[in-house]
């Protein structure tokens, strides 16, 4: 998808610590969100460039073949590309729910219904990609990697909120997180992991900021759900436009990344 602009904190080096295991290592080619998701065109990573002012961000070269980095080890991306295929049949849902109501999707919220849905892989899928952007959660929530890698079932951590919401624009941007304040209203938020990426808004954030994305639905209850079960999936999403959405975004500081 053309002008989407991934961030990540590291990505370029082919060896180092897998973002789920933690083992030290080869890293393969990771697609973060994966490629079912229409991740497979050209894309702009962010880099950082030393000047004689210092360190400076800006856009790094054009690559082809999707937003894809050295993030995971071979085992660890394998595994999760096991439950990608579900991610996938769940985006081309909400893909097609948005193409059908094309011009006339209202900032309503949409329910979107699967009767064989696969929650459980769904959710180890969007944060295979998340612990793959940001290594840090690993030390954060071990279980939860434990849990992405084996499709075990595992309790939410009560630390941890996975909100998703229908986004209706065609800009993209994946960030690894961190501490943000918005300048215009004051208000801090914590991102630990985010893609905006058509049609869905996904963000891992920490419950005491859950109230600004109030009618965002929360997900990481999936987690309860073993990777391989299956059941009838419905989901009240509400809708962001992209105006709004990149308005907000552009008072916030990105992630720094490597070239």
């Amino acid at each position: 998808m053309t002008g989407v602009v991934p961030f990540t904190r590291f990505g370029l080096r082919r060896s180092g610590p897998c973002g789920l295991c933690g083992t030290v290592g080869p890293l393969s080619h990771t697609h973060v969100p994966p490629r079912c998701a229409g991740n497979d065109g050209p894309a702009q990573p962010l880099v950082l460039r030393p000047t004689d002012d210092g360190p400076s961000i800006g856009p790094g070269r054009v690559r082809t073949g999707g937003a894809r980095a050295y993030l995971l080890c071979e085992p660890c991306n394998n595994r999760v590309g096991s439950w990608d295929d579900f991610f996938g049949d769940f985006w081309t849902c909400l893909a097609g729910e948005l193409a059908q109501g094309q011009g006339q999707i209202s900032p309503s919220p949409v329910v979107i219904e699967m009767e064989k849905g696969r929650p459980g892989a769904v959710v180890r899928s969007i944060l295979g990609g998340m612990f793959a952007i940001n290594p840090g959660l690993l030390t954060q929530w071990p279980d939860v990697a434990a849990a992405v890698i084996s499709g075990a079932p595992v309790d939410p951590p009560a630390d941890m909120t996975l909100l998703l919401e229908l986004y209706l624009g065609n800009h993209g941007w994946i960030s690894g997180g961190g501490a943000k304040i918005n300048p215009v209203t004051g208000i801090s938020s914590y991102i630990d992991s985010e893609w905006v990426w058509p049609p869905l808004h996904v963000l891992l954030t920490r419950p005491n900021f859950r109230g600004r994305w109030p009618g965002a639905m929360a997900i990481n209850g999936w987690l309860a759900d073993s990777g391989t079960s299956v059941r009838k999936v419905s989901v009240m999403m509400p809708v962001v436009e992209e105006e709004s959405l990149w308005a907000d975004l552009r008072t916030e500081s990105p992630v720094e990344s490597q070239e």
